[in-house]
């Protein structure tokens, strides 16, 4: 996991093989080092999310925006 300066510990959303799995799907068509700038970019949102609101889990402020479809997956 992956601990940003604010000291918020990445990895928060359960990773492992679901995590791995979804990754494998959305960026499946990316070179690696594409995926890598993609999962710093998503790093660095968490990051903003937590600073701005530090009660917030950015996992439950993406889910928040998910269609129900894409929420009920996991």
């Amino acid at each position: 996991m992956r601990s940003g300066s604010s000291g918020f510990e990445l990895g928060a959303c359960g990773p492992g093989p679901r995590v791995a799995h979804a990754e494998d799907h959305v960026l499946g068509g990316l070179p690696e080092d594409q995926r890598d700038a993609f999962r710093d970019f998503a790093a660095r949102a968490a990051e903003a999310i937590h600073a701005a609101a530090p009660a917030t889990d950015p996992c439950v402020a993406v889910r928040s925006v998910l269609p129900q479809t894409e929420q009920s997956d996991g």
